[in-house]
Parts: structure tokens; C-alpha cells; sequence
């Protein structure tokens, strides 16, 4: 599988829903980091991640706008995050908002493996969509 490929791959297994997909992308000692989230390490807690992610939002959809392959076993990949707030999050109830935020990855891809994923968006517009702060 090539690098696009996994790219590929990783944002249609967030679109199935499908957690122990994403985690098994990753190389047993990846770093995840994620804006709302923060750097995540090891496969079961990217696993605890994703379900938190699918509870909190149970129409979360990734819409894949662009992907660039650096050539260097970088993906940068342009996309936008939607999804409705019917669930928890940690310390945080349900808004029955809706939010839609664009976001780029840098992904580090290491023998077909995801060895780092980098994720960038604005946590404040989330956070103002979804009512948690005043705009």
C-alpha cells in the first residue's frame, strides 16, 4: 500500500466509524495529535479517541478536499470535519449543535504505517458553533 493509499484508507475508516481500523494504520509507538486532544500515544488510547469522537458526534464525517503526497513519506491531506453534538464529550454535555471546521493532517507514513499524524483547525470556531463560547 502505498502512502496515498493508507492516506486514503485512514480518512474512510473515520467516515465508517471504524476505531480499531484507524488505530491499526499506526506504527505501535505513533503519535497522534490532535488540536482538541493533544498528543496520544499508543494504539488503545488512539482506539478511546476515535469511539469518544464517534459517541460525541454520531454523524461525524471527514470530506477529503485535497491530498498531497510529499514524497517523502508525508501526506498533507485538506479536508472538512462536520458532525452534530448528540453525545458527551469529557466534562463536557451534548449541544444538539452542528459544527463544520476545515483541517489539514500532516501524516508521516513509515513501512505502510502511520508513524505521526499532526491535525490542525480551529478549536474556537468548533467551540463557538457548538455553543460552548459566546462569538
Amino acid at each position: 500500500m502505498t502512502a496515498i493509499d493508507l492516506a486514503r484508507a485512514y480518512y474512510q475508516a473515520w467516515n465508517d466509524h471504524d476505531a480499531k481500523a484507524i488505530s491499526g494504520m499506526f506504527i505501535s509507538d505513533a503519535v497522534f495529535h490532535d488540536p482538541s486532544a493533544g498528543a496520544i500515544q499508543k494504539k488503545s488510547a488512539i482506539i478511546e479517541y476515535a469511539k469518544i469522537m464517534f459517541l460525541a458526534f454520531p454523524d461525524i464525517k471527514y470530506d477529503v478536499t485535497a491530498q498531497h503526497d510529499t514524497g517523502q513519506g508525508k501526506i498533507i491531506t485538506e479536508y472538512t470535519i462536520t458532525g452534530t453534538n448528540t453525545g458527551p464529550l469529557p466534562g463536557m454535555m451534548p449541544t444538539s449543535k452542528t459544527m463544520k471546521v476545515e483541517a489539514v493532517d500532516i501524516m508521516e507514513v513509515d513501512n505502510g504505517k502511520i508513524k505521526s499524524l499532526k491535525g490542525f483547525f480551529d478549536r474556537l470556531a468548533i467551540a463557538e458553533q457548538l455553543g460552548w463560547v459566546q462569538q
